[in-house]
């Protein structure tokens, strides 16, 4: 379970954020990197420069956003696909191949109006198909 959270909050601020961080002043800059390097130099220039009270502020800016991103896509991704214990995903996936399977069986069988479950056990050559399908419970009239 660690593992799960610590891999979902690496993921929503790690990546999205970074992402961000990049994507927004490379579209902004028209998807050109020179143009796009030369206003970060520009503003790199103009922070280094600043007095400390103002580079404080803006380191606090971006770690807010850093936060306040990465928190959004953290709430995001628990909203949009909550934990499931891995013994649960694979129980599920059994069922529903187990589901798949036995629900084209009946299909198959139950083409024949006038099939009744003793012609099946005696047409399968045994009685294991019908102990397992629970929907061939009910005799057709």
């Amino acid at each position: 379970m660690a593992v799960y959270l610590l891999r979902r909050v690496l993921w929503s601020f790690g990546f999205f954020p970074v992402f961000f961080a990049f994507w927004i002043p490379l579209v902004l800059a028209q998807f050109n990197p020179v143009v796009l390097s030369n206003d970060m130099i520009a503003l790199l220039q103009d922070f280094t420069d600043s007095n400390p009270e103002l580079q404080a502020n803006t380191l606090s800016t971006l770690v807010i956003a850093w936060a306040s991103i990465g928190g959004f896509f953290l709430i995001f991704d628990f909203v949009l696909s909550p934990f499931r214990s891995p013994y649960e995903y694979e129980a599920d996936v059994y069922m529903r191949a187990w589901e798949h399977q036995y629900s084209t069986t009946d299909a198959s069988l139950s083409t024949s109006p006038t099939t009744s479950p003793s012609t099946l056990s005696s047409s399968t050559g045994s009685n294991s198909l019908l102990s397992k399908t629970p929907s061939n419970t009910a005799e057709v009239p």
